[in-house]
């Protein structure tokens, strides 16, 4: 006989057997178990996310301290824990158990590595005997294997006297290029890392002064001052393509006669070219001694910062100053173009600032083409939108284009770029 609702419900009502609070017990265990788990795991991951943080800001603490500060392995060791364990104390929700940490670092080899065994003791895992949780980790900072090759495009025109008497030697604004220079150089030239990275200059006014490499540009005319302008055919100016025959560089002569009829070309800087070079000593005292005045081809200054790192000029220069073949893995090639004002000169004498920049640009152009890292430095520029835009279309990224109104700006920019040449790469 069926039992009406009522009665069942009675009967549920005076069972003692305690089989449905058991169930609920257990399952009360269970759930607790889980959820407790869940916090440990939390626990765990947030634990290997800052000892992973902690390992890289390390590793790359050590690394960077042997590349540009010249620490010894031992100091980049010290460095290197203190780094780790501010890191690890840092912020909140530190349930980690450090067991071990490993640093090793090779300036020959220029690598630093870290590694770490820790552990998280849990709080609920113990339920289902687990005590503690792993939370191992281990990172490594290699210097770039390549070769580096800067060239710097570096202004010496009047403008940079401040407006002054033209020659200086000393004036803010050109001894700032001069620090800043200096600043550049003595960060990517510390001691020795196993890197090698070689700078050179191609400091410009209305052309540049190829000094004793002059002749070799152009097929053989030479004259007292070491002056080449632009190339004799204009059809290849935005080129490297090497220096002969209708594509050599013109001199003072050239620019006297026929079609151009110059009668009185503009000169070039007594600094000549420093080809490709890794004395640190030579190019301090080269940036040291230059003296500015001048009028201003800023698109001869470009081709040259790029002549000075193309491999279609390399029999131009000295064995140890000739440039790495394009697409050689172990070569990076970056050059800096350096300016305090808009590019208005051509030929020797005064042109449409316009055309001039249009030649710089395709210039830029090209040598990106060739895999060529282009940074641009605007110095004073005031707002002239014609060297702005110029420098802008010329850098490899909006990033790498930056603008100084002052001597102490000059120095952070140039700095800014010798960090990003000689950053590190983590990996793992």
């Amino acid at each position: 006989m069926l039992k009406s609702p009522i009665a069942l419900a009675n009967q549920f009502k005076r069972d003692e057997k305690g089989s449905i609070a058991i169930l609920f017990g257990l399952s009360a265990v269970a759930v607790t178990m889980f959820v407790g788990l869940a916090i440990d795991f939390g626990r765990t991951y947030a634990s290997k996310e800052k000892i992973a943080a902690a390992i890289d800001a390390a590793t790359l603490a050590a690394a960077k301290g042997m590349r540009l500060e010249g620490l010894s392995e031992a100091q980049a060791i010290t460095l290197a824990r203190t780094v780790f364990d501010e890191n690890v104390r840092s912020g909140a929700g530190n349930w980690t158990n450090i067991h071990d940490v490993r640093i090793t670092v090779s300036k020959a080899a220029s690598t630093a590595r870290v590694e770490v065994d820790a552990s998280v003791k849990t709080t609920f895992g113990a339920i289902a005997g687990i005590q503690t949780m792993g939370s191992p980790g281990d990172a490594s900072a290699v210097f770039e294997a390549r070769d580096i090759e800067v060239s710097l495009q570096l202004d010496l025109t009047g403008s940079m006297c401040d407006g002054g008497w033209a020659p200086c030697t000393n004036l803010p604004k050109i001894q700032g290029l001069k620090d800043a220079t200096k600043d550049l150089v003595n960060i990517l030239l510390p001691a020795p890392t196993g890197q090698t990275i070689r700078i050179a200059y191609a400091p410009f006014t209305a052309g540049v002064n190829l000094g004793t490499y002059q002749s070799a540009v152009t097929d053989g005319r030479t004259t007292g001052n070491g002056c080449v302008y632009e190339r004799n055919s204009a059809t290849n100016q935005s080129t490297d393509l090497s220096p002969v025959g209708n594509d050599r560089y013109m001199v003072t002569a050239d620019l006297q006669a026929a079609p151009h009829n110059v009668v009185n070309p503009r000169g070039c800087p007594n600094a000549t070219v420093l080809p490709l070079t890794d004395n640190k000593q030579v190019l301090l005292d080269t940036v040291d001694s230059y003296v500015a005045d001048g009028f201003t081809a800023g698109h001869n200054g470009t081709a040259w910062a790029w002549n000075m790192i193309s491999p279609n000029f390399a029999t131009v220069w000295p064995t140890e100053s000739r440039p790495a073949a394009y697409g050689d893995n172990g070569a990076q090639k970056v050059a800096i173009l350096m300016t305090d004002g808009e590019y208005n000169t051509k030929n020797g004498k005064n042109w449409s600032a316009t055309q001039v920049s249009t030649i710089a640009v395709d210039t830029c152009n090209a040598m990106k083409t060739a895999g060529i890292r282009v940074y641009t430095v605007g110095f004073a520029l005031g707002g002239n939108t014609t060297a702005i835009n110029t420098l802008a279309a010329c850098a490899s990224g909006s990033a790498d284009f930056m603008q100084a109104s002052t001597p102490e700006e000059l120095r952070a920019a140039f700095r800014n770029i010798a960090q990003n040449i000689a950053r590190l790469r983590l990996t793992n």
